[in-house]
């Protein structure tokens, strides 16, 4: 409104996310999009073009990149720039010996951190995350017959760009 514009409407965010990523037959057929953005995760859940089921968890991407920082001992930036540029969400698929260069800070020498333990730094906040997403589809119930998503598990958002990441997603969800 400062800026001289007038909004139109307002969208749930996970309704925003969904026209933008399944097609009709995924949303007809029952399926479940997982939105894992900066700072939380969104699930929805569609039968027959509704949505049936909508939840946030508080984390996302951002909670990640804040572990990295933390356990690389690195700035936000540069531990998001790991996270986007190498990141990875199963640790065993990266290898002990490959590393990355991060620049020390006013003179101090650089850092090499292993992308095996970026990888298990990143991997632990990821299982959580997966984890209560399969705790709302099994409280919807998705694991049920007469519920379950046939067109399974859409990940979107910037968190879902980590490598590895819909392996890691199946194997905690089956989906």
């Amino acid at each position: 409104e400062e800026a001289g514009l007038e909004m139109e409407s307002l969208t749930l965010e996970p309704l925003a996310s969904a026209e933008s990523v399944l097609t009709k037959e995924e949303k007809e057929a029952r399926v479940a999009i997982v939105d894992i953005g900066g700072g939380t995760t969104d699930i929805a859940i569609f039968k027959d073009n509704i949505i049936r089921h909508t939840c946030v968890i508080p984390y996302g991407g951002g909670i990640i990149t804040e572990d990295i920082k933390e356990g690389c001992s690195i700035i936000y930036d540069y531990a998001e720039k790991l996270k986007v540029n190498f990141g990875s969400a199963l640790p065993e698929m990266e290898k002990e010996s490959t590393f990355v260069t991060i620049p020390g800070l006013h003179s101090r020498p650089d850092k090499e951190i292993s992308l095996k333990t970026l990888a298990q730094i990143i991997n632990a906040r990821v299982e959580e995350i997966l984890e209560l997403v399969n705790t709302e589809l099994k409280a919807y119930g998705a694991y049920e017959q007469k519920k379950k998503l046939i067109a399974g598990l859409v990940l979107t958002g910037g968190g879902s760009n980590l490598k590895h990441m819909r392996q890691f997603a199946n194997y905690i969800t089956g989906f």
